[in-house]
C-alpha cells in the first residue's frame, strides 16, 4: 500500500476515514446481541492490503472501488452487501494463483459467520465470486459489483499504463510469454462483449474510455510481440 506523510493512501483516501467506514458498515450488518467488534476485522484486512507484493490491490484500488459505489449506492439493491463485497474480494492475493476469490470468500465467511446474519454472509460470498469474472453475473448487485471492479480500465491513459504495469508486478513469478498472451486473451474477451460494462451507468460513464484502453493496450502488446 502506497501512503503519504498525511496518512492517505495514493487514491486520495484516509486510511482513518477508511477504517472509519468499515467500523460503521460492520456495526450496521451485524446480528443483535452479538459481539461483533470489528476491530480485529479491519486490522486483518488493512494488514492484508499492506502485503509487499500488492502492487495493484493495495488500499489505493479499495479506495478507487469506495469512490465508485459511492456513485451508485442508490442503484444497487443492497448496498451494504455490495460494499462488504467490495472490502473482502481482493483480501487474499497470492501471486499466480488462479483461485483468490474463492479463497477471498472462504475467508469472509468464516470472519462473518459468527456475527452477520446467514442469508447475507451467502449474498457476499456470492458477490466476490463475481468478481473472476469468468461467467456473466447474476443479478443487479454483481453486475456493479463486477463495474466496479473493473472500472480503473477506464482511467486515464497514463493511469491505465500504471495500472498494467502493476499487475504486472504482482505476478513477477510468471514468465512474459506467459503472462501477456493470457492478458490479451482476457482484455479482447471485454471487447467481445456487447459492452466491457454490465450496467447502463457505468457504460455511460465509462464504455468509450475502456474500450479505447484496452484496444490500444492489446496493440501495443501485439507490436512487441506477443499474440
Amino acid at each position: 500500500m502506497r501512503q503519504g506523510t498525511d496518512g492517505q493512501t495514493a487514491g486520495g483516501c484516509a486510511l482513518s476515514a477508511l477504517k472509519k467506514r468499515f467500523f460503521e458498515l460492520w456495526d450496521r450488518c451485524s446480528l443483535p446481541g452479538t459481539n461483533a467488534d470489528p476491530t480485529v476485522v479491519w486490522a486483518g484486512l488493512i494488514e492484508s492490503y499492506k502485503e509487499p507484493w500488492r502492487q495493484y490491490h493495495s488500499a489505493e484500488h479499495l479506495c478507487h472501488c469506495m469512490q465508485q459505489l459511492d456513485l451508485t449506492s442508490s442503484l444497487v439493491e443492497d448496498a451494504a452487501a455490495v460494499e462488504i463485497a467490495l472490502w473482502f474480494h481482493d483480501v487474499i492475493i497470492k501471486p499466480d494463483a488462479s483461485d483468490n476469490e474463492a479463497k477471498s470468500a472462504e475467508l469472509f465467511r468464516h470472519t462473518a459467520e459468527k456475527h452477520l446474519p446467514p442469508g447475507f454472509v451467502n449474498r457476499v460470498s456470492n458477490l466476490i465470486l463475481a468478481t473472476e469474472h469468468r461467467d456473466p453475473p447474476q443479478g443487479l448487485d454483481a453486475r456493479y459489483l463486477c463495474d466496479i471492479d473493473l472500472s480503473s480500465l477506464a482511467s486515464p491513459w497514463e493511469q491505465f499504463l500504471k495500472d498494467s504495469t502493476a499487475l504486472r508486478d504482482e505476478q513477477s513469478g510468471t514468465a512474459d510469454a506467459e503472462f501477456y498472451p493470457a492478458k490479451i486473451r482476457f482484455l479482447s474477451t471485454l471487447l467481445e462483449r456487447p459492452a466491457v460494462f454490465l450496467s447502463e451507468f457505468f457504460q455511460a460513464r465509462y464504455e468509450r474510455a475502456a474500450r479505447e484502453n484496452i484496444q490500444r493496450y492489446i496493440t501495443q502488446l501485439e507490436a512487441d510481440g506477443y499474440t
